[in-house]
């Protein structure tokens, strides 16, 4: 299976070629197939069911002729970077209100800023120009390309000043409001539009399109809850009620499904966001809830350690190289 996915046929700078999906999609099929006809091997040698055993499992039976496998339902918590936010109010540029910010560096038109761009090097001729006659109308760079790229160092500060917070790195700044995009579409692809760059930002697209080949339905069976990853998880609870709305999914998933409990899938800091929701759960509802409704956890690079980079940030800041 993961054969598959490293080799598949997909050149993230190429729109015309595509992501080997129906080969993994196969491989899933098949794996889940040989998995299903073992544990109903192992259950028929067992008398009786475990004492381990959950409600479901108790009553599972093989699928007949012809018929697809169950699908498990999944629930995606997302990485800091493909939980996207987009700009519910902002009085200081109206119209990006209603469109993905993070990560979309397009969303505030500075995306020609980046190293070796017509913009970037023309600047750099500009500065070695001025240092040299002491002007600033010097032949060698083009006047027009300097105001671009002014007009696009300033998009670049409205961006950040949208995703910036007060001191108390909790409260937004004035004018401002920012939520989570809801579902798979703030999950699937970093830069939600143009088709180059929409296949180069991939993160969950290309495994939310096998799961759909296996058989799942988006919204469904495979659902993802992103959360504002710049807030600490008591005000992601207080201002967007996101632990209880996502106990809430987690039930609504669990019976659209025929009461089967659901995996959920976590990427690096999702993991904390699924680590608290977890004790939120325990605290809330209790540990039967858990055992009736999650079957369990996958986690994919959560940083359960810590991660040393936030100490370099909180010392000298970090630019994530949009310097410019």
């Amino acid at each position: 299976m993961w054969k598959s996915i490293r080799d598949g046929d997909f050149d993230v700078f190429s729109p015309d070629r595509k992501f080997d999906t129906d080969g993994v999609a196969e491989d899933v099929k098949y794996q889940c197939r040989q998995l299903h006809e073992q544990s109903q091997t192992l259950s028929g040698n067992i008398s009786g069911p475990s004492k381990t055993e959950k409600p479901h499992e108790k009553q599972s039976s093989a699928p007949e002729e012809g018929h697809d496998i169950p699908l498990r339902p999944v629930l995606i918590f997302p990485g800091l970077m493909s939980s996207a936010l987009k700009v519910q109010k902002s009085t200081i540029k109206p119209s990006a209100e209603g469109k993905q910010l993070w990560l979309n560096i397009k969303a505030m038109g500075f995306s020609s800023l980046y190293r070796g761009s017509p913009l970037q090097v023309n600047e750099e001729v500009r500065k070695r120009a001025t240092e040299i006659t002491q002007s600033s109308s010097h032949e060698l760079y083009d006047h027009e390309l300097h105001e671009k790229y002014m007009e696009a160092l300033e998009a670049k500060s409205l961006w950040l000043r949208h995703l910036a917070l007060e001191s108390d790195q909790v409260t937004e700044r004035p004018g401002v409001e920012l939520k989570p995009v809801e579902g798979l579409a703030a999950v699937d692809f970093l830069i939600p539009s143009g088709q180059v760059a929409r296949h180069a930002s991939w993160v969950f697209g290309p495994l939310i399109k096998v799961m759909e080949k296996v058989g799942y339905t988006p919204g469904e069976n495979v659902d993802a809850v992103p959360y504002d990853w710049r807030l600490p998880p008591k005000v992601l609870q207080t201002r967007f009620n996101y632990f209880a709305d996502t106990l809430k999914k987690v039930e609504d998933m669990y019976q659209r499904n025929n009461n089967v409990p659901l995996l959920l899938f976590c990427h690096s800091m999702g993991g904390k966001a699924c680590h608290y929701f977890l004790n939120y759960c325990l605290e809330s509802v209790g540990q039967e809830w858990l055992d009736q409704h999650v079957y369990g956890v996958i986690f994919v690079g959560a940083p359960h350690l810590g991660a040393p980079q936030s100490l370099r940030a909180t010392i000298e800041g970090d630019r994530m190289g949009l310097e410019a």
